[in-house]
């Protein structure tokens, strides 16, 4: 009878003020009884639930039981999460006992609102220490079982469970309370009234379609966005919830219902990281067009409405292609996700821009973004801003106890340590403190300082989600290192992998196009270079490495690499290495400290735009060996393949790869014919174009960076010219342009710099 009570006085506490409760069930078998009963207590009759298992016999039993007892049941499996984004649903019963993905967790309970209630299946509190499920599964990687998985994150979260004061844990199979939750003292929820602007031109039935105040205020702030004959962007943040994708939706409709009382054609781009990310903005589109009675075309699988024959036009497009069209107007939802350098390409290039991003979010890390992003749009002065904040929850009352407890739980709402000004003389003077993390005791006891270090990731503008927290804790390949001022305040962390000693199967299966899990650098160098002995050498990756935002540019990420260096050789290790999105910035920051690039990726990242590369430091003479071998291959195989594989590479890239890291001698010698000799040295001389010595300018190139042993000294700028000249094939319009100098110039600087090659290696 209690246990009846607590749950009807939970229902009751939700209703009143508009919030969602969590009720924990911990039991290993279904006790399906049980289960029925505590749910007849809180589901209503006139209320739909959504019911979230895994695809084993345990969970299509539940699905088979609660089907037969309440009519308005949604069933999902977590694979196919995404596809509730932006739904609403009473109540929730989620099955976490054998399958926790942290990215779902937080997505499928923000589908709830106001009123409902959400009961959480998790094994019996005493099997907590194995509880393994398919996501632990997927971080197996060479040599771990299951049994090496550590479930410190399911730890962590029962530890969440007990602290909230607003949740309720139940031992299902003796339906005894284990914890009673708090009941919330506060005012009755009432709704805003939303005020419809007075000096607008958007129709009240598009403007009906906004839930909140805050919406209605966004929508308007849109418009005068808008309005404005000027370059212009609009920066939205919201926490989710906000309904943030659904008002730029609905302001979507009423440009095109502006555009439709014209003859002129409008085309809108819609990007985000992930084409569902941005199925709310087409949702209220739809909706705000089905309102003011304007008929449309859908094509679902594009990403496509159109409107008058396509004289209006507004389609879905990765970020890496919405930069090759035309736009007057585009949104970048989930702006968080994408890369800053990106972002800026967007803007400079579109007159009109909307950036959206999620504050606390799970696509990357809306604060952090806002500030960084600002920060550049203003100093160069690159459109007229305006900026806006949603605060007003649709499904559900401000201060919900369910969106805090998921801030807390998943990190979402993590942020840096405060840096003092003794901080801030103590990094200069270098003052410094490399640290082991102890998990356990991040768990237990030292949650402040988990928080700062992953409130580092989300400043530094890394897509941190709630699964890479989940690697981090379970993994044993996986470990954190933390860089500390005396104080003991985190101002870098490093998320790390071991990688490498392989058997000789797991390369075999590699050479044979298969891809196993784990150990990025090594399998993808085996992989490409057809070199076994690298996946022999043990290393560590450095999967992230960030700090903290207000101390940038002031050695601390070098100081931690040479600590990492320091304990790596310490644990015998051969070399370390990481891997990212190619930016002139990031390869000068890691060849700085010493790492060597060996491979580029050979497609852009659909999101980022950027190539990927591979840069690897060795530590051991064998890998010294591998590397300078890997190197030189590298050069090689990168000269017969710009013009071809890589021809759209940002200019500036290869010349960090074609540095002398080793000294190589080519494999080859230069040879050319008496009529190859005679056509260049009438180029030299200017009688003949560069057309007709092409070949022989492409082999001396070639020849140059190859030989790193000897060879004449070019600077930076004529290395540039030959890059984009005879291997990346550009005409010499395209060069004067890069690189801002006449095309007379250029031309005349080829050829002095091929007269130097050509007397260094040739005449003499």
């Amino acid at each position: 009878m209690k246990l009846e009570n607590e749950i009807k006085e939970l229902k009751n506490d939700a209703k009143k003020y508009f919030q969602r409760r969590i009720v924990v069930l911990s039991s290993s078998e279904n006790r399906i009884n049980s289960l029925i009963k505590i749910l007849r207590n809180g589901i209503e009759r006139n209320e739909n639930l959504l019911l979230v298992h895994d695809l084993d016999e345990k969970g299509k039993k539940i699905e088979r039981e609660i089907k037969k007892k309440f009519k308005n049941v949604r069933v999902i499996t977590f694979d196919k999460s995404s596809k509730i984004l932006g739904l609403t649903f009473d109540n929730l019963l989620i099955d976490l006992r054998h399958n926790l993905h942290p990215d779902d967790l937080g997505r499928i309970l923000e589908t709830i609102k106001g009123n409902g209630l959400i009961f959480i299946l998790i094994p019996s509190l005493n099997e907590i220490e194995n509880w393994r499920t398919r996501f632990d599964e997927m971080l197996i990687a060479y040599p771990l079982t299951i049994f090496d998985i550590k479930p410190n994150f399911q730890k962590r979260l029962i530890k969440k469970f007990f602290e909230n004061i607003f949740i309720t844990i139940v031992d299902l199979e003796k339906e005894k309370i284990l914890k009673e939750a708090k009941k919330f003292k506060g005012r009755k929820f009432e709704r805003r009234k939303i005020r419809y602007p007075k000096n607008t031109k958007i129709p009240k039935r598009i403007f009906n379609l906004c839930l909140t105040q805050d919406q209605s205020k966004i929508l308007f702030g849109l418009e005068k966005f808008w309005d404005i004959n000027e370059k212009s962007s609009f920066i939205l943040r919201a926490n989710r919830g906000r309904g943030k994708s659904a008002v730029i939706g609905i302001f979507l409709s009423y440009v095109v219902w502006q555009f439709s009382k014209t003859a002129k054609q409008l085309a809108i781009g819609v990007t985000s990281p992930e084409k569902e990310n941005s199925q709310i903005v087409f949702e209220f589109l739809k909706k705000g067009l089905e309102k003011i009675g304007l008929k449309y075309k859908e094509n679902k699988d594009e990403g496509i409405v159109e409107l008058f024959k396509g004289r209006i036009r507004i389609e879905y497009k990765k970020p890496i292609r919405i930069i090759d069209r035309y736009y007057d107007l585009v949104v970048v939802d989930e702006a968080a996700g994408i890369p800053i350098s990106f972002l800026y390409r967007i803007i400079k290039k579109f007159r009109k821009t909307i950036f959206s991003s999620t504050i606390h979010g799970y696509e990357g890390a809306g604060r952090g973004f806002s500030i960084k992003f600002l920060k550049g749009i203003k100093k160069e002065n690159l459109a007229k801003i305006f900026e806006d904040e949603m605060k007003e929850p649709i499904r559900y009352a401000e201060n919900d106890p369910v969106e805090e407890f998921l801030f807390d739980v998943l990190l979402l709402d993590a942020e840096p340590p405060l840096l003092t000004k003794n901080d801030f003389l103590d990094i200069s003077f270098g003052k410094l403190k490399y640290e082991k993390i102890d998990l356990e005791k991040w768990i237990s006891e030292k949650e402040k300082e988990m928080k700062e270090f992953f409130g580092i990731y989300i400043f530094a503008h890394y897509r941190n989600r709630p699964k890479d927290l989940a690697l981090l804790l379970n993994s044993p390949l996986h470990f954190p290192r933390a860089i500390k001022t005396i104080e003991g305040k985190v101002v870098n962390a490093m998320h790390l992998a071991v990688e490498g000693n392989l058997s000789e199967e797991i390369i075999e299966r590699v050479f044979q196009r298969e891809k196993p899990k784990g150990h990025v650098i090594p399998l993808v160098l085996a992989r490409h270079y057809r070199i076994k002995e690298i996946g022999y050498l043990k290393g560590i990756r450095i999967v992230r490495i960030a700090s903290h935002p207000d101390a940038m540019s002031m050695g601390i990420g070098s100081f931690a690499l040479k600590q990492l260096e320091k304990e790596a050789k310490e644990m015998k290790m051969d070399w370390i290495g990481t891997s990212f999105g190619a930016t002139s910035q990031l390869l000068n920051f890691w060849i700085k400290n010493g790492f060597i690039p060996l491979h580029i990726s050979l497609e852009r990242n659909t999101v980022s735009g950027e190539y990927s590369v591979i840069l690897v430091k060795p530590l051991s003479n064998k890998a010294k060996e591998l590397i300078k071998r890997i190197n030189y291959e590298f050069k090689l195989r990168l000269l017969g393949s710009l013009m071809d594989v890589h021809f759209d590479i940002d200019i500036e890239i290869p010349l960090f790869f074609f540095k002398p890291f080793f000294k190589h001698k080519p494999h080859f010698s230069l040879q050319f014919t008496e009529d190859q000799k005679r056509r260049m040295e009438a180029f030299l001389k200017s009688v003949l174009p560069y057309e007709s010595a092409a070949d022989v300018c492409r082999e001396l190139a070639k020849y140059y960076f190859l030989n790193t042993e000897e060879r004449p000294k070019l600077n930076e700028l004529e290395e540039k010219i030959i890059i984009q000249k005879s291997f990346l094939v550009k005409s010499w319009k395209t060069i004067s342009k890069n690189l801002e100098i006449e095309t007379r110039k250029i031309i005349e600087k080829f050829r002095e710099i091929m007269k130097k090659l050509w007397n260094f290696y040739v005449r003499k």
